[in-house]
């Protein structure tokens, strides 16, 4: 109401321009148009934070905490961990070791690390 009286008397020009302005208030639509955030940009890691990050993760820091640490998120994180070759923990079994597993079950040896010499080499060399 406001903006036709206005306007009212006014060239086209003034006018387009008047209804051009409204439009991008987003009111037009019956929803005012959301101003939040500008999206982050996603950091990049070069070579020696990455060398840094792996050397952290095997010395034990987890991937939440060397994305806090690094600034970035825990799937980038484990993403440049997979890319250098390092190995995951808490990993599910391999088929070699599900077998090794139903074995051990079936002695009784229900829990790592086995008490049974038969299988302590195995499993520091495949598990550990």
């Amino acid at each position: 109401m406001v903006l036709a009286q206005l306007f009212s008397n006014s060239t086209p020009s003034s006018l387009a321009r008047a209804i051009r302005a409204f439009r991008n208030l987003g009111l037009a639509r019956g929803r005012p148009r959301k101003i939040g955030k500008a999206p982050k940009l996603a950091r990049r890691l070069n070579v020696t934070d990455v060398a840094r990050l792996a050397e952290r993760y095997r010395s034990g820091a987890t991937v939440y905490e060397l994305a806090t640490e690094f600034a970035i998120h825990r799937t980038t994180g484990s993403q440049h961990l997979h890319a250098a070759g390092v190995q995951m923990r808490r990993q599910p079994f391999r088929a070699t070791q599900v077998e090794v597993a139903v074995e051990l079950y079936g002695e009784g040896l229900s829990s790592l690390p086995a008490r049974n010499t038969r299988h302590q080499e195995y499993l520091h060399n495949e598990w550990i």
